[in-house]
Order: C-alpha cells, then structure tokens, then sequence
C-alpha cells in the first residue's frame, strides 16, 4: 500500500511565494520519509476565465507546478453549475497551457 499527503494552502495573509516555497521544501521531507504522493488544495474563486489563466500561470510560475487537480463543485452547486464551470475552464483555461 502506498500513502499520500493531502495539504491545504489557505489565504492565511502570508505571500502565496513563501508558502508555496514552504510546501514546496515540506514536499522533499515528505519524498525522503516515503510518502507517495502529495496534493495540494487551495480554495480560491477567480471570477471568470481570464482570472483563471492569471491563478494558473502564477502557480506554474512561482512553484514550479505542472499539474493541477481541481475541485469544481462544492458548497451547494448544481450539477448544471458545476459541468458549466468544468466546460469554461476546459475551453477558456486548459488551451492556454497545453
């Protein structure tokens, strides 16, 4: 069996540089202990397609990232709302950085 780490970053008021670099030296202690896998979780609306791409790029930018796990429904969405925000980040996001 293996195991992971699920992480939260929250907007705690710290720069997102300092705590995605934090994570980021947690995830090498993590590695060297011989956990699997780590994931990162971050609750943040963007408003519209545009502040996506900017949360995006910022992530790839400063932490290195290059893939993301999305949490797309949540509080009390619809279904609707929720396939709805999945088509706008599939074609208005996703395209910017494939």
């Amino acid at each position: 069996m293996r195991f992971g780490v699920f992480d939260h970053n929250d907007a705690s008021g710290r720069p997102p540089a300092l705590q995605i670099a934090e994570r980021l030296s947690l995830v090498e202690d993590y590695e060297r202990l011989g956990f699997y896998a780590y994931h990162m979780a971050e609750h943040h609306g963007t408003g519209d397609p545009a502040g996506a791409r900017s949360w995006v790029a910022r992530h790839r930018d400063v932490g290195g990232i290059s893939y993301m796990a999305l949490e797309l429904c949540f509080g009390d969405m619809t279904p609707a709302e929720t396939l709805r925000s999945a088509e706008l980040f599939a074609t208005e996001v996703m395209p910017a950085f494939t």
